[in-house]
């Protein structure tokens, strides 16, 4: 067999990868536009205190992030189709920064999905 048509490409590095962590709409709770619209059925929800709640569930994924081994990836279920995540861009969703922070750490072990199941970074 020749390297044209050998399973693995030289230029590719094949890893077996030993635990996979799911995300699972990580910063929906963070989301305003999810909170106001808790916020219009559930009447005297304290929606400073679910942000905050919210905010420190995100900050919590980056930590785990920092403690994975080379041999573990995570894959982050988004909220929004991949469509309406650049609209969360230009509005700056706190979620986003988190996610940028993951990339940032984890680099190709990283794999995000939009709510349509695209691949979205």
């Amino acid at each position: 067999m020749d390297e044209r048509t050998s399973r693995h490409s030289p230029e590719k590095e094949y890893r077996q990868i030993n635990k996979i962590h799911f995300l699972i709409h990580p910063g929906f709770d963070a989301d305003p536009n999810t909170l106001l619209r808790k916020a219009k059925t559930e009447l005297n929800m304290p929606l400073k205190d679910e942000f905050i709640s919210a905010q420190q569930s995100l900050l919590k994924y980056k930590s785990v992030a920092e403690s994975m081994n080379q041999d573990e990836i995570m894959i982050a279920f988004l909220h929004p189709e991949k469509s309406d995540i650049k609209t969360d861009i230009k509005d700056n969703q706190p979620y986003l920064e988190v996610i940028k922070s993951l990339k940032a750490i984890l680099g190709n072990r990283l794999i995000t999905l939009g709510g349509d199941f695209k691949i979205a970074t």
